[in-house]
């Protein structure tokens, strides 16, 4: 990238061409004389008269649109290299030379092609001008032979000369002619850039590159790589070595980071909004092998996934049977040894260290592990690939709920304005409930306030004396955040199921009741805490037919039959009352007391005296200040 200028150009929506063929069938010299660009950047290209790695040009065409052109190795080796520029492409530059005619890479290629959906196809027919007429002849039956087993019957063929120019003109009038109706990009308002280069320009510091995906990349703004992630800003952005405040959906991009190494970024990783691309070690996916595969795919397999311009070791786990016959689909999981930056919809390829076993798409990008042959989870990814987006928005809320609007978004591939209005007609037909920013189906609210109904319901009979659970002790199996919980709860107690008081949750209704028994207990302990206001037993000094358990002490305090200063010290009411009013007069009276003061105010222990002055700390009615009480 050459910064030249700072004059700012306004580039709309940018088509985006990648090459494809067999190694030495003349691509990058192609390129070179369709645009005047040497695709070839690395010297060892130059020197080995190969391509290697990725190469970047573009061309006007007649109507003035700019188009951008990457350029891919062609050999074997490279196969990876290849991989990861041709994902984000309109339309396919199948190069063919006329004096080879088509070979392995060919093939491979043109698979590939068929595995990522790139349909739009153009061969060109190169190396004219070292061929007689009949032999071309035969090359070009020979192509379009190839092309009806590929299903590219209606591919064009474009004989064509990089040497003597001959067939350049009616090539380029049929790539305008082949992106003429090709709609363009979807905008869901969430760039991203695969990132498939990296380097340093002097006095300007980091550049990445890309083909732009999901939205507009604007000059300046804050964005983050992912994995990582690393924050940062779209300092400057160039598309065709022009600058552009604002770059569309299919641009190439350049970008210009500051604050960030090139040693930190990897090819694969993607510039994008923060926030909001999670990465994954997980995805289902709708999985097809190649028809050109040697043998069928098996359950389990280990082979490297490729999708945009990242790569990583990936197991292969069917939902369903054991293989997968070449030519065939199904849906699977994928494992991946490292967080993969994806997003619904992706598509990817399958590799072994020397073939493309097969492809597919990305149908949800955060799966949860299943149970083989667990039921329901083929259909609800027909519904994801294939629904409407209420039929995908409903069946998520189904089968995840709650999930939280940012997240449910990612998952379906909907955007957040588009996803709320969804929702609210679903809420509008009693189909959903939200709880904050959750949401999940009425069918699963109705499971889990029927659920922690029956928590409530066991926890009052094995805890009869208790008054209720802790209000945080019965969150986690409602799956809920702290937010959405606390709104759940506001519902039930407005249903009248539940209350809801003082951190503890009851069934309505619900009181604790002693029993004939357990009264009597009660009413003998509490005359003989009577009998010495002041001075009472602690709990553990009386009689075992006097003494309540710590249950039972904690119930009487809970009902306001007695003041539980601590574990095994009580008071009646109407001592501790009248302890807490004499000591709060002798504060304002005196200004502050000690623990002998109030010892001898009362004629009782040390041990007493302590025991209620800390519960009067913790009731914030005084405050300890060196060996003084004051008023809190």
């Amino acid at each position: 990238m050459r910064i030249t200028s700072d004059k700012r150009l306004d580039f709309g929506f940018v088509h985006v061409v990648g090459t494809a063929g067999h190694v030495d069938h003349g691509k990058s010299t192609l390129v070179r004389a369709l645009t005047g660009i040497d695709p070839d950047r690395l010297q060892e290209e130059k020197d080995r008269g190969m391509t290697i790695d990725l190469g970047f040009a573009w061309l006007t065409l007649p109507s003035g649109e700019s188009i951008s052109i990457v350029d891919v190795p062609g050999h074997e080796r490279f196969i990876k290299n290849m991989l990861a520029g041709v994902g984000g492409i309109d339309l396919a530059l199948l190069v063919v030379a006329a004096d080879e005619g088509v070979m392995p890479q060919t093939v491979e290629h043109a698979d590939i092609l068929d595995l990522l959906r790139i349909r739009r196809v153009v061969v060109a027919l190169t190396k004219t001008d070292l061929v007689e007429p009949d032999w071309l002849e035969l090359a070009r039956t020979d192509v379009q032979e190839f092309l009806e087993r590929a299903g590219l019957p209606d591919a064009p063929i474009v004989p064509v000369s990089a040497f003597t120019g001959a067939g350049l003109p009616e090539l380029v009038a049929t790539i305008e002619a082949s992106l003429d109706d090709l709609p363009p990009r979807v905008d869901a308002s969430r760039p991203r850039v695969p990132i498939d280069r990296a380097f340093t320009i002097t006095g300007f510091g980091t550049i990445v590159t890309g083909t732009l995906l999901g939205g507009q990349l604007r000059s300046g703004q804050e964005v983050e790589l992912v994995p990582g992630p690393l924050r940062t800003r779209a300092r400057s952005l160039q598309v065709h070595k022009s600058r552009v405040d604002t770059a569309a959906p299919g641009s190439r991009v350049a970008i210009n980071i500051p604050g960030v190494a090139t040693a930190d970024i990897t090819r694969g990783m993607v510039l994008t909004d923060p926030g909001w691309l999670v990465p994954t070690l997980a995805a289902d996916v709708d999985l097809q092998v190649s028809r050109h595969a040697d043998r069928p795919l098996l359950h389990g397999a280990t082979l490297t996934f490729h999708s945009g311009s990242a790569e990583a070791e990936a197991r292969v786990l069917f939902l369903q049977g054991d293989s997968i016959a070449p030519g065939e689909r199904a849906w699977a999981q994928l494992r991946f040894a490292e967080l993969m930056p994806l997003v619904k919809g992706d598509l990817f390829i399958l590799r072994s260290p020397n073939a493309t076993i097969g492809g597919g798409e990305v149908i949800d990008p955060q799966a949860r592990r299943h149970r083989r042959r667990e039921t329901g989870v083929a259909e609800n990814l027909r519904v994801l690939r294939e629904g409407t987006p209420d039929e995908i928005v409903a069946a998520e809320i189904s089968v995840r709920g709650p999930i939280e609007i940012e997240a449910l978004s990612r998952r379906v591939g909907i955007t957040r304005d588009d996803l709320a209005e969804i929702v609210e007609g679903l809420k509008g037909n009693d189909d959903a409930i939200a709880f904050g920013d959750q949401v999940m189906s009425r069918e699963r609210w109705e499971r889990i306030a029927a659920d922690l109904r029956a928590r409530l319901d066991d926890f009052h009979v094995r805890n009869p004396l208790r008054p209720g659970m802790s209000r945080e002790t019965a969150r986690p199996a409602t799956g809920l955040n702290a937010r959405a919980y606390s709104a759940a709860l506001a519902r039930l107690v407005e249903e009248r199921q539940i209350e809801d008081a003082d951190g503890l949750i009851r069934r309505a209704g619900f009181r604790v009741t002693l029993t004939t028994e357990i009264e009597a207990r009660a009413k003998r302990f509490i005359g003989r805490i009577a009998a010495n206001p002041f001075t009472p037993p602690s709990l553990g000094e009386l009689p075992a037919d006097e003494r309540p358990d710590a249950e039972l002490a904690r119930a009487l305090a809970d009902m306001g039959r007695i003041v539980l200063v601590a574990d095994d010290i009580a008071y009646t009411p109407e001592a501790f009352e009248d302890m807490r009013r004499r000591v709060v007069e002798r504060l304002h009276t005196n200004g502050k007391v000690t623990v002998a003061d109030i010892r001898d105010q009362f004629g009782t222990s040390r041990k007493y005296v302590l025991a209620l002055l800390e519960h009067l700390d913790r009731t914030h009615v005084t405050k300890r200040v060196g060996d003084d009480r004051v008023l809190a």
